[in-house]
């Protein structure tokens, strides 16, 4: 098996669970952009402080940075001769900013972290409180309007992907 990282890449600091991910893989599976990527430590920190990240970004495959389910999809793509089809992730960074910008971030970070330690739990009560958490963060993402350079990240990754797709600019 090789290793995809090479002396000359160790100062890369990547976040772990992409690289514990891309140093098990044999480097003739990946894409080669996944490689080139991997190779280029400002397109990596580029890539950390994004909004959005589109579906070809090596960071994409970060859960932390875009989720479980767009790090999945991230993943699937960095593998040659897999097919996914394109996409884009709104970053876990966007919705920090939109929250902070709204003047929300310390009530969204406080729920979230009230409703993560009660998961889990077989308690109906404490199931519940984590419902009532849960419909408070809903009502919070709903009502605050959104952060214009989220907005404007979010129409660019859109128009990006309708043009990757041949769709125009709709």
């Amino acid at each position: 098996m090789r290793r995809i990282l090479t002396s000359s890449l160790d100062q890369v600091t990547l976040q772990e669970s992409v690289l514990e991910r891309l140093e098990e893989v044999d480097i003739e599976l990946l894409k080669e952009n996944v490689v080139a990527q991997l190779k280029d430590e400002s397109e990596i920190e580029r890539q950390r402080s994004a909004l959005c990240l589109q579906h070809h970004e090596m960071m994409a495959t970060d859960a932390v940075l875009t989720g479980g389910k767009g790090s999945s999809l991230a993943i699937l793509q960095t593998v040659r001769h897999v097919e996914v089809p394109p996409f884009f992730c709104v970053t876990t960074r966007a919705f920090q900013e939109h929250f902070a910008k709204a003047g929300l971030g310390t009530e969204v970070a406080a729920l979230q972290a009230a409703t993560d330690a009660g998961q889990g739990s077989d308690s109906l009560e404490v199931s519940e409180i984590v419902y009532q958490r849960a419909e408070r963060l809903r009502e919070l993402v709903e009502r605050a309007s959104l952060a214009e350079d989220v907005a404007v990240a979010v129409r660019a990754a859109y128009r990006a992907l309708c043009e990757e797709c041949g769709a125009g600019n709709k």
